[in-house]
């Protein structure tokens, strides 16, 4: 259609979030434009516009846009794939920006991608990964009471998290009982 190519365009050139919310707005009017004219939308390129946008949303570190395309992606057209977004929070917990992965998490299922079994292992897997364990665990608890059955691996990371955390507080109190001085022995 002659009025996504400029998206694609502008897409390209985005540098920071205000620009991702142009594209938004843009898109936005394209799509109302094409439906008063033809009724339909073509969807087999907002599709790849879509995936371009989500990977624009990660290198321009903006959790709100692509959150915010999640909770309008009828309105706007883009319908962002679990992959896309799956994609973006996995950049974000590798990171441990978990406050950015709750943005998205946040939109997930409003806009229409429930959490699926490995939304679950990628947030869990992040917040073990950055050491928070008691975040882990409300995370997974979170994904359970919404019905998202943990892959055995996630199990297993929890597990393993579990053990470290014993280990960890063990070693911790050890250090207590030592007297005062002790480590200037060495």
């Amino acid at each position: 259609s002659p009025g996504v190519a400029p998206l694609f365009m502008m897409m390209r050139l985005t540098t920071c979030a205000e620009d991702l919310a142009l594209v938004l707005a843009a898109c936005a009017a394209v799509r109302a434009a094409e439906a008063r004219q033809r009724g339909q939308s073509s969807l087999a390129v907002t599709s790849k516009l879509a995936v371009l946008f989500a990977r624009a949303s990660v290198r321009c570190d903006a959790p709100d846009m692509l959150a915010d395309a999640l909770l309008r992606a009828n309105e706007v057209g883009l319908p962002l794939s679990y992959r896309s977004v799956h994609d973006a929070l996995t950049h974000w917990s590798a990171m441990y920006e978990l406050h950015k992965v709750e943005q998205v998490l946040s939109a997930m299922s409003p806009g229409g991608l429930p959490f699926t079994t490995k939304t679950a292992y990628i947030v869990i897997r992040g917040a073990v990964n950055s050491g928070r364990l008691q975040l882990a665990e409300q995370c997974a608890a979170m994904f359970q009471s919404e019905g998202v059955r943990l892959h055995q691996t996630t199990l297993n990371l929890l597990d393993l998290a579990r053990q470290r955390a014993s280990q960890r507080a063990e070693a911790l109190d050890g250090l207590q009982g030592m007297p005062v001085g002790f480590e200037s022995e060495f």
